[in-house]
């Protein structure tokens, strides 16, 4: 999951205003390849589609901030989850950062990374980035709202939600 990650991360620089003809992990790669530049939500396609792919199970997911309904601008990040069949959980993969948020060592799921946030924690999500740990709310100020991230998890069938 690092290395698919990573290697996304690798494939175009961030562009917050551009968008690909098709939203599909094709298209973007291809597109990408003559130069173009995508959003979030494209990281988060690609990362999905890689790692479904590699048959390991992975979504897309929207995070919001509390206030988007009044928010002006980045009131929103997309980035994907992957399940971890050995752990029992969905994890966050945050594509255009290239970062897995992890507390005490776990990888988080998007909840439990809401909560984390939320609680202000001693020891924050972290992720590495050239060999040294960064705390990822210095990356990202969304908090994402617990009950629309699991009815949104609700919607997918056979999949367990997180705790």
């Amino acid at each position: 999951i690092r290395a698919v990650c990573n290697w996304v991360r690798g494939r175009w620089e961030h562009n917050g205003d551009n968008e690909p003809t098709k939203s599909d992990p094709i298209t973007i790669l291809e597109e990408a390849a003559k130069g173009k530049r995508f959003r979030c939500v494209e990281y988060a396609i690609v990362v999905s589609g890689a790692l479904n792919a590699l048959r390991v199970p992975a979504r897309v997911l929207a995070l919001k901030t509390a206030d988007v309904e009044t928010r002006e601008s980045g009131a929103g990040h997309v980035v994907a989850e992957a399940w971890l069949a050995d752990k029992q959980k969905w994890i966050v993969i945050d594509g255009q950062f290239d970062v897995i948020p992890t507390l005490a060592g776990e990888p988080l799921n998007a909840v439990e990374l809401q909560r984390a946030l939320a609680k202000g924690e001693k020891k924050p999500p972290f992720y590495k980035k050239g060999g040294e740990l960064v705390t990822y709310m210095k990356v990202l100020d969304i908090l994402p709202d617990i009950d629309s991230v699991q009815r949104d998890q609700a919607k997918d069938r056979g999949m367990p939600m997180p705790e």
